[in-house]
Parts: C-alpha cells; structure tokens; sequence
C-alpha cells in the first residue's frame, strides 16, 4: 500500500485514499453484520486458521512445482507465480526468493516481456519491504517497450506508489511536491495502459478525480463500483471500499468510514494479509474515539503482521502510535475508583511529608543561618589578617630593595676609593689606611650582599623559583646550581620582582653593564612561553605561599 497525496484540509485520509488503493489487490467480501467490531474481533480469533489454510495452498503448490519435469517451463513458471502471489503481500522473503526464481526461468527461455514484467514484481516486493532506493533502482532498467499493456500499468502503477511512499517518507517542502507531481503523472501513463472496458480503469478514473479534488464525480464512481449491478472482482471490490472509507473520514462521516475499514480489515484477516494499513488505521481510529482496549488488540495484530511481513515503514508507523495507545490501555484499565483512592493516599503521604521536610528543614535552617554568621566573622578577620600580611610584605620588599641599593652605593664608593688610591697614592697617606685599602676584597663583599640578598629574597618569596620556572617548557627552565640560591638569571628578576626593574640600577647591584642586563632580559623573555606578559606575571608571583603556610590565610568560604 502506499499513500496518493491531495491538497485538502483533511489530507491523512485522502492519502489513505491511494495509499489503500495502489496496494496489491485482494479477495474482499463485505459482512452485512449489525455489529461490525464483534464480527471482526470473531475473524481475529480465526486469523490461525485462515493462515493455517493459505499455508496448505503454499504447501501444495511446492508440492507440485517440485514435481514439474525440469523442461516443464510454462509449468514452472505458472506455479512459481502463483506462489508469488501467495506470498507477494504476506511474506517479504519468501516473495523475492519466488520473483528470482522467475527472472532466471524468463532468462533461461528468452521472454523478454516476461523477464521484464518480473523485475516489476521485484520492484513490488522491494517497494512493499520499504526499500524505497532500490525499488527505483530496479524499475530504472526495466525495458518499458518489451512489456504488455498490463505489464506498462503495474509499471506505472509502482512507480506511482514509491514516489507517493518516498513523499509521506521525506515530508519535506523541497522534495515532496516533487514526488508527488511523479506519482500524479505515473497515474495518468498507468490510466492511458489500462483497457477502457476493465473495471480497475474506471476505478483508476476515480482516483484521478480525487487528485483533482473533484470528489463528488470519485465517489458517484465508487459507488456505481459497489452496486449490485456491477459484477466486479472481489479483489476490486476490497480496494473500492477503502477508498470510500477513507473519503467518508475526510468528510468527518467517522461512523460510516470506520464501518467501511472494519470491513477491509475482515477481508484481509480472512486473506491472510499481512502487508496492509488498514489494522493500523482502525486502531488510530478507536483509539481517536476513546475505545482503547480494541485499539491495543488491533494495534498489537498490526505490529505483529508488520514484522511477520517484513515493512520496514510499517514498522515506523506503528511503532509512533503503539506507545500511545499501550500508554492509554494502561491508564483505561485502572478503575477510578481505585485510582482515587490511591491518588488521596499518595496525596496524603506527600502532605505529610512536605510537612515533616518543611519542619526539618526550618531546623537545618536555623543551623546554617548560625554558622554562616560565625563564617562571615571568621572570613572577615582572615581578610584583615591577609591585608595586613600583604601590607607587611610590601613594606619589606621596599626595605629590601632600599638596603640592596644602600650596600650597592656603599661598595661602589669604596671601589673607587680604594681605586684612587691606589693609582693616585698620596704623598703623606697614612700607612694604616693604605693597609686596610690594601686588605678590602671588594669582589668578597659583593659575594656576600648576594648571598644575604638571594636568602632575604627567598624568605619573602619562597615559591618564586618554582614559580619562575612554570613559565618555561621544561628544557628551557633556570635553576640554581648545587649550593646557590639563586644564580645570575634568577637575580635579575628577582630584583624585578621587588620593584628595581631599570636596566642601570639592576646592572649597578649586579656590577654588569645597562646592555647585558637588557640582553639577559630580552634573551629570557623570548624563551618564556607568554613572553608578551613575562614580567607581569613575574610581579604576581606571591610575597608568601599562602596554601603551603602552615597557617592557612584564605578567607573561609561561606
């Protein structure tokens, strides 16, 4: 089955409309029965039988198709396609087995219009297992010109339906009016096939006037169809009565429409059909009218034939509405009266226990309340304390910096008196005064304001090595060596660090000249990995190493 799209406000039937209608035909009777649903929930119970019978006339043609003569052509291929349509619209697998077998029978005789009008059957179980790409792929080689009139209509007729299946497929803006023009006109190459004298062509003729909305002419068709004056076949007969089941749901005639596709289902229990969209369009509709117990029975029988069959876009539609209705059976099924007295109940224990919560939670309250208070005080002297650590800290870099540029000024000085006498000795210079000039190491005494230097230094910043050395790459990283605590590197920006950062007074403490210093700089800078923020980062590194201390000075998080 597949659906024949039209632009009307209740679109979903009318696409039942062709969906129902293009599908295989089958055997249809209808049941004058007052109580319709009974009759039909009667057939369900012997949908066994009635598969256990088509199983037989399977069994039975197997039977005599393995009892052919292997010359026996014609024999074999018209049991082979009766085999077919057993099985075309009640087992997917087993159909493609039969329909290949009948390709290479065709092949092996040389018939061309038979090997073709075969791959239409091909395309028919492909279409009919929801493979959609592969359907056109098949009808794609088909030879039009070798195949019969009736051959040219199933032609058309497939690919009307794929193009219809591949629309209410996509739903889609950009792709469905396409395929749904290409169904419209495989339609009319299929009616311009179909002998004029044959029923299905007047039946093909009422779908066409539903596809021009002109459903007034459709349906005085149908009806003539149906008439007891018209001998149609009962296969023609099924697929008239969907039709019209659907055109009465589109015009909100639910009654008539819903007894129209109860009908239909009869006949395809009764047929063992399994490939069919008219146990899952009943059970949408009782499910619509609230009759939720027959909905899942139908719904179940749906699901399960879809399986058996193998539709994979069976499967899909089934499988969107099943959990709806399991859903509703499983709620209708509880009787009310029950369900309020479990609701109150549960009501009950939800109000008692909002209140017991409630209760507890004003204690918890009250609690938290209390110690966020003892929180915020405690967080409160921290960040006193912490300011004042960073106060102190700052003083002491500053009188760190101020003694490092004292005893710099100071060895300086005697540098160069110590130089100018020597060089230029007075002529009565007092013997004491050129002995103790002569026994100062000036190289010693500046050894010794690094060292008392890198130790103040490092107590004031014992993480700054490490912290240092984190904005390297590991084979770019400056540590002292044994026995140093800092080296001349680490210095520079130590120095840096407590806020001598010109070139000439680092270059006057550590007796280098301005442009060594600046080299040193820029060479350790280019090595860092954030070389634009290299010394910004290094005035953040920490006075103290809060988070090691031993007392810890972060604020207490509320």
């Amino acid at each position: 089955m597949f659906y024949y799209s039209v632009y009307i406000k209740n679109m979903k039937y009318f696409l039942l409309i062709i969906f129902i209608s293009l599908l295989n035909f089958k055997a249809y009777s209808v049941d004058k029965s007052s109580d319709l649903l009974d009759n039909l929930k009667n057939e369900l119970n012997k949908k066994s039988e009635y598969e256990h019978t088509k199983e037989l006339r399977i069994t039975n043609l197997k039977t005599l198709y393995a009892r052919l003569s292997k010359t026996d052509y014609a024999g074999q291929f018209n049991v082979l396609n009766k085999l077919y349509n057993e099985y075309k619209s009640y087992h997917a697998d087993s159909a493609y087995v039969y329909v290949n077998k009948m390709v290479t029978l065709s092949l092996l005789t040389g018939n061309k219009a038979q090997e073709q009008h075969n791959y239409v059957k091909l395309a028919f179980i492909l279409l009919s297992s929801g493979m959609f790409m592969e359907t056109l792929e098949v009808l794609q080689k088909v030879d039009v010109n070798a195949l019969s009139s009736d051959g040219k209509v199933d032609y058309y007729l497939s690919l009307a339906r794929c193009n219809y299946e591949l629309a209410n497929y996509s739903e889609d803006n950009r792709f469905t009016p396409r395929y749904l023009r290409a169904g419209d006109a495989y339609i009319d190459s299929a009616i311009l096939f179909c002998a004029r004298e044959k029923m299905s062509c007047n039946y093909l003729f009422g779908l066409k006037n539903i596809r021009e909305n002109n459903f007034d002419e459709s349906k005085a068709r149908f009806e003539r169809l149906l008439s007891n004056d018209t001998s149609i076949s009962r296969h023609l007969g099924a697929l008239v009565s969907s039709s019209m089941a659907a055109i009465c749901l589109a015009n909100k005639d639910r009654k008539e429409g819903r007894d129209l596709m109860i009908q239909a289902v009869i006949s395809d229990v009764k047929s063992s059909i399994k490939e069919t969209m008219s146990l899952y369009t009943l059970a949408e509709l009782l499910y619509e009218e609230g009759n939720i117990n027959d909905a899942y029975s139908l719904i179940k029988v749906a699901k399960a034939d879809a399986d058996f069959y193998g539709a994979r876009q069976r499967k899909l539609q089934v499988g969107k509405i099943l959990p709806l209705i399991a859903e509703a059976k499983l709620n209708h099924s509880e009787h009310l009266k029950t369900r309020m007295w479990v609701f109150l109940l549960v009501l009950a224990v939800v109000t008692l226990s909002v209140l017991f919560f409630l209760v507890k939670l004003g204690k918890r309250f009250t609690k938290l309340n209390s110690k966020q208070r003892k929180i915020d005080a405690s967080n409160f002297k921290l960040t006193q304390v912490n300011d004042q650590l960073l106060k102190d800290a700052s003083v002491n870099m500053e009188y760190l910096g101020q003694f490092c540029k004292v005893i710099s000024d100071y060895i300086t000085k005697l540098e160069k008196l110590s130089f100018s006498l020597k060089i230029k000795p007075a002529t009565h210079r007092n013997e004491i005064i050129y002995d103790l000039i002569n026994n100062l190491d000036m190289k010693k005494e500046r050894h010794k304001m690094y060292c008392n230097f890198d130790h103040m230094f490092m107590q004031l910043f014992p993480n700054f090595i490490t912290a240092f050395n984190s904005m390297f790459e590991e084979k770019d990283q400056i540590w002292p060596a044994k026995g140093q605590i800092l080296n001349t590197d680490l210095r520079i920006f130590a120095l840096i660090r407590i806020g001598i950062k010109e070139n000439e007074a680092i270059a006057k403490i550590l007796e280098y000249s301005d442009s060594t210093v600046y080299v040193y700089r820029m060479k350790i800078k280019a090595k860092s990995k954030y070389p634009d923020q290299f010394e910004e980062r290094i005035m953040n590194i920490k006075a103290t190493d809060v988070t090691d201390s031993s007392f810890n000075l972060t604020p207490v998080l509320s």
